[in-house]
């Protein structure tokens, strides 16, 4: 909509969210509020009627307080906003982000990585511009060991460990039975409500595996018919 309006529209746009009585009452979202105001210091700088014709912005940390969605548009956003508010100006605008969103609509011949104040010449190699946002996320300089939370990361690292524990001959097989027993409902309700499919199949094998030798094969295989109906009755009453 940002080429059908005009200077006085932006202003009513501003007065209408933050001058109006009639919304003193509404609370707008943060990125709502943040949009806003942009374009009305945008305004309030056309108007000081500068007479340079190159301007320099700098953008500290544009995605707080912005919905990811609203940070994939914010770039596209702001530059018609420039484009419609200066349209014979030479802009440049230098923006600092932490937002993989954001960073997908720079070129990598335009980015700069920092870390600890320092440029990181490791990942000048990066390709930025129309990236993925998982794989930019993925990165090391993003991300470090993996794009899990470390909550659900430890949940299942920790069922991943108790198998180890019992693989060795020397295993105290009486003793793990034991704490077995205490957490085998909160290592299968882990193991259900994980959200990629082969991870979660991944786990179901390792907790099979431990009920074979804790439990012995034949109530081991009793367990997984009792949830495999469990799960068909759950489904059949969703249907």
């Amino acid at each position: 909509f940002i080429y059908d309006l005009n200077k006085n529209n932006y202003l009513s746009i501003f007065r209408f969210f933050f001058l109006s009585p009639k919304n003193k009452n509404i609370e707008y979202s943060s990125g709502e509020v943040i949009m806003v105001d942009l374009i009305a210091k945008l305004i309030k700088f056309k108007d000081a009627d500068i007479s340079k014709s190159n301007i320099v912005f700098f953008l500290d940390e544009v995605e707080l307080f912005l919905h990811p969605q609203w940070q994939k548009e914010y770039l596209s956003y702001f530059l018609n906003i420039l484009n419609f508010i200066f349209p014979t100006k030479k802009i440049t605008i230098v923006i600092t982000t932490h937002s993989p969103f954001i960073l997908s609509d720079i070129p990598k011949e335009n980015v700069i990585f920092l870390k600890n104040g320092e440029q990181v010449e490791a990942l000048n190699k990066v390709q930025t511009f129309g990236a993925n946002i998982h794989t930019l996320l993925s990165d090391s300089f993003f991300i470090r060991d993996g794009l899990m939370g470390e909550f659900a990361k430890d949940k299942i690292n920790e069922i991943i460990k108790f198998h180890e524990l019992i693989k060795p001959d020397n295993a105290d097989i009486k003793t793990l039975k034991s704490e077995y027993e205490d957490k085998q409902k909160r290592f299968w309700q882990t193991q259900s409500i994980i959200g990629e499919d082969y991870l979660k199949q991944v786990v179901k094998n390792h907790l099979v595996e431990i009920e074979k030798i804790l439990l012995g094969k034949d109530e081991a295989k009793q367990n997984e018919i009792a949830r495999l109906r469990a799960e068909a009755d759950k489904l059949a009453s969703s249907i």
